[in-house]
């Protein structure tokens, strides 16, 4: 379709804006002792969400979007380079969460419920394991240097 190209690129701008939100908020939970809205499993995917938004647009070579015709990449619209520090700190985090058995806090459920039928889930989470393999598949190896031992 005409412009599909353009609002594939807004969509993962915008991906990539709410996943750093999210990722920088779990953060600042944890940071803040807020053990309540602290999710580990959020964290986790936050930080893939932004991983795979940022990566996909630096990929395209978008520069940005342009909002006044001829005028090219506007300020605010450019493509941010991945802010390795907060890659960092994520994983730090999400490695000091880490468990004695190996695993992590379920978090929050996938599903809370179905809408038709109102039936309650409850044992629909994310696994430990899954979490993991997508980390190791979206980050270099080198990023796991420090964290050997808890793999």
């Amino acid at each position: 379709p005409v412009g599909a190209a353009a609002q594939i690129s807004l969509a993962l701008s915008r991906c990539s804006e709410v996943s750093y939100n999210e990722l920088c908020r779990q953060l600042a939970y944890r940071s803040a002792g807020d053990t309540a809205t602290f999710d580990v499993v959020r964290l986790s995917y936050s930080l893939l969400t932004y991983l795979a938004s940022t990566s996909s647009l630096l990929e395209s070579k978008t520069a940005g979007r342009e909002l006044i015709p001829g005028q090219g990449p506007s300020p605010g619209t450019r493509v941010v380079p991945i802010h390795k520090p907060l890659v960092d700190a994520a994983l730090a985090a999400i490695f000091a969460e880490q468990q004695p058995d190996g695993l992590w806090e379920q978090g929050q459920p996938i599903y809370k419920s179905f809408r038709r039928k109102g039936r309650q889930i409850g044992n629909a989470f994310v696994f430990s394991i899954d979490t993991l393999g997508c980390l190791l598949e979206a980050l270099p190896a080198e990023a796991f240097r420090e964290h050997l031992g808890a793999l």
